[in-house]
C-alpha cells in the first residue's frame, strides 16, 4: 500500500465501485451507511495521524482506533464507498468528510 497515495486508491475505489454497479446492477434505491471503529496493530514507533489511542469500546487501551465508514448496497451487502477517519471525531464531523 506504500505505493498507492490517497488520491490513486480513491480513483481506484470509484472505478471499481462504477464497474460493480454496471456488471451487477444492484439496486442503487435504498443503502446503508454504517460508522464504526476497530483496533489496529500499528506498531508505537511508527507516526500515524489517523491511528491514535483514544477512548475505547474493547478497552484496549494499548492499541491504536481507526474509523471507518461504509456504504453498502442491500443487494449483496457489497461496499461501494469506505472512508478512514479519526476515532475521536463526532459523527456530525465525520459525516462531513464523507465525499
Amino acid at each position: 500500500m506504500s505505493y498507492l497515495d490517497t488520491s490513486t486508491i480513491a480513483i481506484i475505489e470509484y472505478e471499481l465501485t462504477l464497474r460493480l454497479i454496471e456488471q451487477f446492477h444492484f439496486d442503487l434505491r435504498t443503502l446503508v451507511f454504517d460508522a464504526t471503529n476497530f483496533d489496529t496493530f500499528i506498531d508505537t514507533k511508527i507516526d500515524s495521524e489517523l491511528a491514535q489511542r483514544v477512548h475505547a469500546k474493547s478497552k484496549c487501551t494499548d492499541l491504536r482506533i481507526i474509523g471507518l465508514a461504509l456504504l453498502v448496497s442491500i443487494d449483496f451487502n457489497i461496499p461501494l464507498l469506505s472512508h478512514l477517519y479519526l476515532e475521536n471525531q463526532n459523527d456530525s464531523t465525520m459525516y462531513s468528510t464523507v465525499t
